[in-house]
Formats: C-alpha cells, sequence, structure tokens
C-alpha cells in the first residue's frame, strides 16, 4: 500500500484483552462529584468557598442552598431559597466563587414564602461574574 499502513486483523481474544485493560484503568481512577458547597454556611467560617447571602435571600429551614461540580463537570444545586426576610424578584441571591464560574445558565428551583406558600423560581446562574439571580413566579409556557 503506497504511503499507508495495511489493515491489521483484530481477533475476539484481542479485543477481550484491550477492553478488560481499559477498565482496569478506569476502575483505578473512578470519578466523584464534589462536595457541596452551602451559601452563607455559618459553620464554614474563614472559608474564602462559602459565598454570603445577599438582598435578604436565606435558606428554608434545614433545607440548605448548596452547589457542586457533578460526575459530568456541570453544576448541581440544592436546597430551598426563603423570601420571608423580604428578597425581591430579579436580584442577586449570591455569587458563585471563581472555581464554580464559567457555565450560563436557567433552572428552577424551590422557593418558600411563608406559611404554606411554596413556589418555583428560575435560577440565572451568569457564568461570567458568578451572579446567581432569582425571578419567581415562574410562569406556565403559553404554548
Amino acid at each position: 500500500m503506497p504511503g499507508g499502513k495495511p489493515l491489521s486483523h483484530t481477533t475476539l481474544p484481542k479485543a477481550v484483552r484491550a477492553n478488560t485493560r481499559a477498565s482496569s484503568a478506569e476502575q483505578r481512577r473512578p470519578i466523584f462529584p464534589g462536595l457541596y458547597v452551602y451559601v452563607g454556611d455559618p459553620y464554614a467560617t474563614g472559608f474564602a468557598t462559602n459565598p454570603a447571602w445577599q438582598n435578604s435571600f436565606f435558606y428554608s429551614g434545614t433545607s440548605y442552598v448548596g452547589f457542586r461540580h457533578g460526575i459530568d463537570g456541570d453544576l448541581e444545586f440544592i436546597g430551598v431559597y426563603d423570601l420571608t426576610l423580604g428578597a425581591v424578584t430579579g436580584t442577586v441571591a449570591f455569587t458563585l466563587p471563581v472555581p464554580y464560574r464559567g457555565q450560563t445558565f436557567d433552572f428552577t428551583f424551590p422557593i418558600y414564602n411563608g406559611g404554606t406558600d411554596w413556589m418555583m423560581g428560575v435560577n440565572s446562574v451568569d457564568g461570567t461574574t458568578g451572579d446567581v439571580t432569582v425571578y419567581w413566579p415562574v410562569l406556565a409556557d403559553p404554548l
């Protein structure tokens, strides 16, 4: 064959050995999601990665608001916002630390507004500044 490599035939035993080596290597290097970083964590005093609450946002009861890098590298969020301290829609709830910035996206998130008033809001994450802005109420899609 001019300028090329001849095709080689892979046998079943060779393929099984190659697959076994690849599987063993993956088992030695498992991928785990990171630990949650909690917003306004009172027990993490002095840690630079724990952002402070802004604009009267807070967490509801024991549903701390936190975030982490998931297995796929995307950010994951947990918790519930509490609006009873006077938070206003369209304002920044907290700012992500630098290692967690880079992704701009929106997603729904639970919100507690006192008594039995629960609703869904939208977290809008700005990947450049790290600002997490919260909007509510979420209106139904008219289509």
